[in-house]
């Protein structure tokens, strides 16, 4: 394997490694909001969760497309049950308009603008078939089907994680017992210990 196969790979690790830790996060951020009885709080917990799972999808600076982006969608369009599934599609789905917040066809609005003279009057209305602004505690989000997703994303990112660092493991040339044993005295190996 080359060295720039072993940086892909690295950085693969990472990438899940982190993927794992934001799936984890969003059972911490909806189970505080399942019991959480203040309106505004459970929002942001909803929205923080949403924004959490959406995360390791994402074509972030550091998470470009690549690799490891494609696998953790595969890992989700291949491993997870149908139900699993569809409730992953809807909170990627929600997971644009918790960012982006309004959006004209959700919160459509007449506009009336007149011209007085030198000033402009212009008059928002909201339209008749709307029924106010986008929450998502609307959306009816069965927050225990969510959770459930959440914690099978992490335990599929948990076995990519294995199968990565086997790779790993097998890519990187092998240290002769003198050099393992000058490392361990330096005190410069570390056991790579995978948990929230």
């Amino acid at each position: 394997m080359s060295g720039e196969e072993v940086s892909v790979l690295e950085r693969d690790i990472q990438h899940v490694y982190f993927s794992r830790r934001d799936f984890h996060k969003t059972t911490q951020f909806l189970g505080a909001a399942i019991a959480c009885d203040n309106a505004v709080v459970r929002e942001a917990l909803l929205i923080s969760a949403i924004i959490s799972y959406n995360r390791p999808f994402s074509n972030t600076a550091f998470r470009r497309p690549n690799a490891s982006t494609r696998l953790l969608t595969d890992l989700a369009s291949e491993r997870l049950p149908d139900a699993s599934r569809d409730m992953h599609n809807k909170v990627l789905a929600l997971s644009k308009r918790a960012v982006n917040g309004f959006t004209p066809e959700a919160a459509p609005v007449e506009l009336e603008a007149s011209r007085r003279g030198r000033s402009l009057r212009m008059l928002f209305t909201p339209h008749r078939t709307c029924s106010g602004n986008w929450t998502i505690l609307r959306e009816e989000l069965d927050l225990s089907a969510f959770i459930k997703v959440a914690e099978e994303m992490q335990e599929r990112c948990s076995e990519q994680l294995l199968v990565l660092s086997e790779q790993l493991a097998d890519a990187l040339p092998v240290a002769s017992s003198d050099e393992l044993h000058a490392l361990m005295h330096e005190d410069q190996i570390e056991e790579i210990r995978f948990s929230p």
